[in-house]
């Protein structure tokens, strides 16, 4: 069973697989930076404590299988009181494209999802990327 990933995720995903900068072909992997991915999940008022046993004893297990570890996980306190945020971390972007394969392929997934959906009022995601430092002047004014 198939499950759909949001578009703008498979877009930015293709988009930055193929830019310059994340190309895994062209990089050795100690090169490439760490992919972040921050899913802010807001489940409905009086499903809060069914979604985090789901997630718990489900999910996580399903995200680690597919690659991510789990490098922050927060209720708010300020603005949706009912909203849970989580960063998942994976080695680059190659790494998170295919985490997010192997979840659109794995049946476990579907079954999750199709759990958990109704217990939530919404979700969005967003991605980060590590960036280097840079300590010396290029020469440029």
């Amino acid at each position: 069973m198939n499950v759909r990933i949001p578009t703008a995720l498979l877009v930015l995903t293709g988009l930055l697989h193929h830019s310059g900068i994340v190309r895994a072909e062209e990089k050795e992997v100690a090169e490439l930076p760490k992919v972040y991915g921050e899913w802010l999940i807001r489940p409905r008022p009086d499903k809060g404590t069914e979604y985090r046993k789901l997630i718990e004893e489900n999910g996580l297990p399903l995200f680690r299988e597919a690659g991510g570890r789990m490098v922050g996980w927060w209720n708010t306190l300020v603005g949706d009181l009912y909203e849970h945020v989580t960063i998942w971390e994976y080695d680059n972007m190659a790494a998170f494209q295919k985490a997010a394969e192997f979840l659109g392929k794995n049946d476990g997934f579907a079954k999750f999802v199709a759990l958990r959906d109704p217990l939530l009022a919404g979700e969005s995601s967003h991605s980060h990327f590590r960036c280097a430092i840079v300590t010396e002047r290029s020469g440029h004014n």
